[in-house]
């Protein structure tokens, strides 16, 4: 089976301004913050050395959620459907 680090049908440009441009790897995943769960498409990057293993867009917090940068982990942990 090949590496889905090879694989470029999903690949998309990542574009920050002042960057280089980068292709990753897209995934479509299911996304829980507090009560708000949507489908979001996350790009795939080592983000290991980062201070934030993963980063929440303003697409998925848009309409959803109000951002306050003085508080922090305000939400506890999320209540997640039983699965077995």
């Amino acid at each position: 089976m090949p590496s889905p680090w090879n694989c470029r049908s999903n690949d998309r440009c990542a574009c920050r301004p002042g960057f280089d441009s980068q292709r990753r790897p897209v995934v479509e995943m299911s996304l829980t913050v507090g009560d708000v769960t949507h489908m979001v498409e996350v790009n795939l990057t080592d983000r290991s050395s980062s201070e934030y293993l993963m980063l929440i867009g303003r697409n998925f917090l848009k309409d959803a959620a109000v951002v306050d940068v003085s508080r922090r982990n305000v939400q506890g942990a999320p209540k997640l459907p039983n699965t077995k």
